[in-house]
């Protein structure tokens, strides 16, 4: 994830950027309210819910494929 970091902040990215202390550093940063409630509801708008569904039938489809093998 190197380059689209990279990209997306327009900063270089390195190795020692992902230490512990910095990366506690950034959660502290993030876990404020005023940046949290941002991402939260960034994400929010990205998840997907899941359903508990009735198990008492199972029903499979074949899948047809096609690739080119050149």
């Amino acid at each position: 994830m190197k380059h689209p970091l990279s990209r997306l902040t327009a900063q270089a990215i390195e190795p020692l950027d992902f230490s512990d202390d910095r990366l506690g550093y950034l959660l502290k940063h993030l876990s404020k309210s005023r940046y949290w409630h941002g991402i939260e509801q960034d994400l929010n708008e990205r998840s997907i819910e899941v359903h508990a569904l009735p198990q008492n039938v199972i029903r499979c489809d074949a899948t047809t494929v096609s690739g080119d093998t050149r």
